[in-house]
């Protein structure tokens, strides 16, 4: 498992909110200097999120992924998430140098799109964001019936990379990781797994290892230098190989 800090973007600024509120948590800053510093830390991963996308319904912040990859090159893998509704922003976002695309809101309302973006060459993960017990899209501003299991039973028969289980409820408040639906995930699927929210220290990262999560998305915990970043996080076994 491997520890993937996030870089969310609001108004061209990197933002940490609380439960995905608007208006919550904090500033950080310079999105594009919080990205080359972290991979100078030593981030093989990084998870940018375009609120703004996420609200419009379409990536606004592209920019950001651009100009990552244009200073620090191929060897950091960039997953990018916010707006993809359709197939041609899906291969917007990796013509401007995203090697993974979490797309969300889109498949509750056409699950074949994950395929879509699948078949021509792209890496997909599903993003399930659950808020209390149900699948929560649109910028998590409404839920739908679906529970985590509804999710993964109509998900599994498409061909897709993996999936991003966010657990709405504790995210961006570093109260603790939702093990439990961690786990759920981690039964519904031999594809690969990622999780985020709630994260507080270096305990819940090393129980997510021991449930088989591959790699743990983490912001608030991480930025409040609440983690020990402890080396074997940033390098340890991952199936997360993309080749561009």
């Amino acid at each position: 498992m491997i520890m993937v800090p996030s870089i969310d973007v609001e108004r061209g600024v990197a933002v940490k909110r609380i439960g995905g509120v608007k208006g919550t948590g904090f500033k950080l800053g310079d999105p594009l200097k919080i990205g080359v510093k972290l991979w100078e830390m030593g981030a093989r991963v990084i998870h940018i999120v375009d609120l703004d996308g996420a609200e419009r319904g379409e990536p606004v912040n592209l920019w950001l992924v651009k100009q990552l990859r244009r200073e620090v090159g191929d060897d950091l893998l960039i997953q990018f998430g916010g707006g993809i509704r359709t197939v041609e922003s899906a291969l917007k976002a990796y013509w401007n140098g995203a090697d993974i695309l979490v797309i969300g809101t889109a498949w509750t309302e056409n699950p074949s799109i994950l395929e879509e973006v699948s078949d021509i060459g792209v890496h997909v993960l599903a993003s399930i964001d659950v808020k209390a017990g149900r699948v929560a899209v649109r910028g998590w501003r409404s839920t739908t019936e679906l529970t985590l299991y509804d999710a993964f039973k109509l998900l599994e028969a498409f061909k897709i990379y993996g999936y991003l289980v966010t657990c709405i409820d504790v995210e961006g408040q570093g109260v603790g990781a939702c093990t439990p639906l961690a786990a759920q995930a981690r039964s519904l699927t031999k594809r690969v797994v990622e999780y985020a929210g709630g994260v507080k220290d270096d305990a819940d990262l090393r129980t997510l290892a021991s449930i088989g999560v591959d790699a743990v998305i983490v912001g608030m915990a991480f930025y409040l230098g609440k983690l020990g970043v402890n080396p074997v996080f940033w390098h340890g076994d991952t199936r997360l190989e993309v080749k561009r």
